[in-house]
């Protein structure tokens, strides 16, 4: 009846062992492999309330605003980092690119530049691919999340990663702090 007894408690020890390896260590490994996604509200900004220096590069026409091509691009407004405006500009058929203004003082930033589906490592024609990123922004976070639909040229559903950045407080520079991630409905 002892061996019976010890086996007994040796079996409820493992159990107690695995259990507890199930409800405390595994999700901590979890975790660490699947970082958690960033908010908006973990990169705060304070909206600029000055007056703006609205950018040359784009004029008002009647209730529209046209960039020098003359596309229309949405009026300006703080959209990202506390007192910059984002703007998307088409350049023709899967062609898009965008412009980084801080509207305290009128000063454009290239810091967008790697986002524009006009330069080529955005577009592909080896391998039959156009690829189109949209940028998700607040007015009040540094933080910008990159979509970037694919699709084929035999017009399949796009297949769409996002990727997270944060915009440095000048505007010059935007580093990503993710890799790569199947896109959800953030």
């Amino acid at each position: 009846m002892h061996s019976l007894t010890k086996s007994i408690n040796r079996v409820n020890s493992r159990m107690i062992a695995a259990l507890y390896y199930l409800a405390v260590l595994l999700p901590e490994h979890a975790c660490a492999a699947n970082p958690p996604i960033p908010k908006f509200t973990d990169y705060p900004a304070e909206i600029y309330s000055g007056e703006w220096m609205i950018p040359s590069s784009i004029k008002q026409d009647g209730d529209m605003w046209r960039d020098n091509m003359g596309k229309m691009v949405p009026p300006p407004s703080i959209n990202t980092a506390g007192k910059f405006y984002i703007a998307a500009h088409s350049c023709g058929t899967s062609c898009r690119y965008y412009t980084l203004t801080d509207l305290s003082n009128g000063r454009p930033s290239q810091a967008l530049r790697l986002f524009s589906s006009q330069h080529a490592s955005s577009k592909s024609s080896k391998i039959g691919h156009v690829t189109i990123v949209d940028l998700i922004t607040h007015p009040e976070s540094f933080l910008v999340l990159a979509r970037s639909y694919s699709e084929t040229t035999d017009r399949q559903l796009p297949h769409c990663l996002a990727r997270y950045f944060v915009l440095s407080d000048d505007g010059k520079f935007i580093k990503p702090i993710t890799k790569p991630l199947e896109c959800s409905d953030n």
